[in-house]
């Protein structure tokens, strides 16, 4: 193949092959019973190739009764690593991607009144239209200039009472309209 501003060409040996691969002689093709049925057993035979990822390589088969003895023998007597035992919550400091209750913060002020306010004056402000794009009949959102997570980080803030009184924080000269887009160009620490 050869290489021509950004696409590629085919040899004409190539596009033969192409072209004998999707020919109706091949596509048309009626399959005996005798080749239907050997297709169907070789699929239920565990061939990788014939299988999609994930699929059960078990799928038409049956263990054999001296299988299931042996299996059920191997099992008796062993006792289940949870059984008797109290498993761990995994909830809060004992989860392991636990940030202090950052999220929880988060979260419960994004749904404060005090949010929505900020929000939608910041969506007035800029006349609710994109500040990058200029686009104005889409889903816009409010995007703190100065990272949220570092005003709360800056200012120590652990509760929601100290959020809602921290100034920084709700300052609408840190706000700028931004549709999905653009704002997603934003995030994880992009300028």
């Amino acid at each position: 193949m050869s290489r021509l501003k950004g696409t590629y060409k085919h040899s004409e040996e190539t596009k033969k092959k192409i072209g004998m691969s999707n020919s109706l002689v091949l596509k048309g093709r009626k399959l005996s019973e005798e080749h239907r049925k050997n297709m169907s057993i070789g699929m239920k035979g565990g061939n990788s190739s014939s299988f999609k990822k994930g699929s059960n390589l078990w799928i038409g088969k049956k263990h054999s009764e001296e299988s299931k003895k042996k299996m059920s023998e191997s099992k008796k007597g062993k006792i289940g690593y949870w059984k008797n035992k109290e498993r761990p919550k995994m909830k809060n400091e004992n989860h392991w991607n636990w940030k202090n209750g950052r999220t929880d913060l988060r979260r419960r002020l994004m749904c404060s009144y005090k949010y929505r306010q900020w929000r939608s004056d910041v969506f007035t402000r800029d006349n609710y239209t994109c500040q990058e794009c200029n686009l104005n009949h889409c889903y816009l959102e409010a995007h703190h200039i100065k990272e949220f997570n570092k005003i709360i980080e800056e200012n120590n803030i652990k509760l929601l009472d100290e959020a809602l009184n921290c100034e920084e924080l709700w300052n609408i000269n840190n706000g700028i309209t931004l549709c999905n887009k653009c704002h997603n160009k934003t995030k994880n620490g992009r300028k």
